[in-house]
């Protein structure tokens, strides 16, 4: 099991990549695959996971979050209202020096076992700009569609080298700049699920400024106090997706996100497709966390709407913030 020291590492550790070195862009974009497929007897085990990244996230979100979920039971003992249907979700990872963009799907072994998804996962450089999700979401969608339609373990290896060789292509493209993105906060206080006088909205900065104070910068706060800082309890929150689009869902929260923490706190966006939500974790996640990719609202309601009245000095100052947004 992986230490405290190393937890904590890893939600701010750069990781770049093995051996990535000052490689440019494209060579810091890799594209693997991991879980079940028609073309495998069990789990696929073909697929190299060429950084220390994906080491970790192939662990955290499949082998701890996934096999342990389905392993305790824990979604098994959900009635159907409160269980969603399977997995079909995009997620966006984000950490201090790449981003892990995935896409998860229903799937299969050769014997017919279910449980698992299929998951496909592309590692970017830093963090990047909505368009680029966008076509990194595009190319694993593409790929999502492929491998669904064939039970051939040789043409899935095909389709994640070609997936790969896209994905780089598409890196050189983006490399010259990075477009202006809107203002995260006038964008969700543009939302109209957050409610009258932007209730939702207030609800969600409640919740951050309560649960994720450990996770704030600090005044002249270097990386070492950073690390003994933090601690290793990871944070969520559920809230309505704002966007049109699961990619643009994940990068508008995990910009505001970034307004909100420290910018080496690595942040979580899962959006389930065709769901009006997006879970927001922020930390390294853990099984119970991992928890929500299942849960229906009736499970796990949206933050935006418990019933809950934060202090009246937090208003007092969410109206001053908020007030340029207020709607008429």
């Amino acid at each position: 099991m992986r230490s405290l020291l190393n937890k904590l590492l890893a939600m701010i550790s750069p990781s770049p990549g093995r051996g990535a070195g000052t490689a440019s862009p494209v060579e810091r974009t890799f594209l693997t695959a991991f879980g079940k497929h028609p073309g495998w007897a069990d789990h696929i085990a073909d697929f190299a996971l060429p950084t220390d990244r994906l080491s970790m996230i192939y662990k955290a979100l499949y082998t701890d979050g996934i096999r342990g979920n389905i392993d305790s039971g824990a979604w098994t003992r959900l009635s159907d209202d409160r269980k969603l249907p399977g997995f079909d979700h995009v997620f966006v990872w984000r950490f201090a020096h790449e981003t892990i963009v995935g896409m998860i799907w229903p799937s299969s072994d050769q014997v017919g076992r279910s449980e698992y998804p299929m998951i496909a996962c592309a590692q970017v450089e830093e963090f990047p700009s909505t368009e680029r999700l966008r076509n990194v979401v595009g190319v694993l969608s593409d790929i999502r569609g492929q491998c669904t339609s064939t039970t051939s373990a040789d043409a899935v290896r095909n389709i994640i080298g070609h997936g790969q060789a896209r994905l780089r292509s598409a890196a050189g493209e983006f490399e010259s700049g990075t477009p202006t993105e809107p203002d995260p906060l006038a964008t969700l206080a543009a939302c109209p699920a957050m409610g009258p006088e932007l209730r939702g909205l207030r609800f969600v900065l409640y919740q951050i400024e309560r649960e994720m104070g450990l996770y704030r910068s600090k005044p002249g706060q270097d990386g070492a106090a950073f690390t003994k800082t933090i601690t290793a309890r990871p944070q969520q929150f559920r809230a309505p997706a704002c966007a049109d689009s699961q990619a643009e869902a994940a990068s508008l929260w995990i910009r505001f996100m970034l307004t909100q923490v420290d910018r080496r706190t690595a942040i979580l966006a899962l959006v389930p497709a065709g769901c009006p939500w997006i879970d927001v974790l922020v930390g390294w996640p853990g099984i119970t966390q991992l928890f929500c990719m299942r849960a229906s609202p009736k499970q796990i309601p949206p933050t935006t709407e418990i019933p809950y009245e934060p202090p009246a000095e937090f208003n007092q100052r969410m109206d001053q913030l908020l007030a340029p947004f207020a709607r008429s």
